[in-house]
């Protein structure tokens, strides 16, 4: 599976993945790009899986009928302590071989 991380979650994370291509936004030097332009971009590389912190995201961008799996985790900071069990929620959803669309992990 091919994942990309959101520039707001630690690339220290991504270790987490083993066994699937993890990149992050910082490693494709996508920093600071917009979601509609990410999400193309997202979409234009091939990734399977986009996993963000950005709450606002479901309610900026029309994500109904993309061709992605987006899981926004829901986080009190983006610290890795806080970041880390929501984390391993999200790798128990994708397990389950989830549908595209978006999916809040709590």
């Amino acid at each position: 599976m091919k994942i990309i991380l959101d520039e707001n979650i630690s690339l220290q994370l991504n270790l987490d993945f083993y066994g699937h291509e993890v990149e992050s936004a910082k490693s494709m030097g996508w920093l600071g790009i917009k979601n509609g332009e990410l999400i193309k971009l997202i979409l234009k590389h091939k990734f399977d899986v986009f996993i963000t912190l950005d709450k606002n995201l479901i309610y900026q961008q029309n994500l109904r009928e993309i061709n992605l799996k987006i899981l926004v985790l829901r986080c009190k900071s983006s610290r890795n302590q806080t970041v880390q069990p929501v984390l391993d929620k999200a790798k128990e959803v994708l397990k389950r071989k989830i549908k595209k669309g978006v999916h809040e992990i709590f």
